[in-house]
C-alpha cells in the first residue's frame, strides 16, 4: 500500500507540474523576477516600508512625517501592484492557491475536527 500511495503522489505531482495553472504562475514570477522595473518597484517599496516603520518609532501615527512616509508607501505600493506583470502574477497566484485550498479540502478535509460551528447543527 505505500507503494502505491508513493506512486499515485508522483503521479500527482507529476500532473500538477503539468497543470497550465500552475505553469502560468511560474511563467508569470519569472517574468516579474526578470524584469528590472519590477524589481526597482519592489526595492523602492521596501525602502518606504523601512522609511515608514523608522517614523512610526520616531512619532506618533498621526504626526505628520509619518502621515507623508505612510502616503509614500502606499504610492509606491499601489504602482507596484499595479504593473502588468505583478497584476499577472497576483491573478495567476489567486487561481493556483484556490486550486490547492481545493486540494486541501478533498485530502485533509475527513481528517480535521469539526468546527464548534458545524457541531451546533
Amino acid at each position: 500500500m505505500q507503494e502505491e500511495l508513493k506512486r499515485a503522489a508522483m503521479e500527482f505531482h507529476a500532473a500538477i507540474n503539468q497543470d497550465p495553472r500552475f505553469l502560468s504562475l511560474k511563467k508569470a514570477e519569472e517574468a516579474m523576477e526578470e524584469s528590472a522595473e519590477v524589481q526597482a518597484l519592489s526595492r523602492k517599496k521596501e525602502t518606504a516600508e523601512e522609511a515608514y516603520a523608522l517614523a512610526l518609532t520616531l512619532h506618533d501615527k498621526k504626526s505628520p512625517e509619518a502621515i507623508k512616509a505612510q502616503q509614500e508607501l502606499y504610492a509606491i505600493k499601489r504602482k507596484l501592484d499595479e504593473h502588468p506583470l505583478v497584476s499577472q502574477y497576483q491573478t495567476a497566484f489567486v487561481t493556483v492557491r484556490d486550486l490547492e485550498m481545493q486540494f486541501d479540502d478533498i485530502l485533509f478535509g475527513p481528517f480535521r475536527v469539526r468546527s464548534l460551528s458545524t457541531e451546533a447543527h
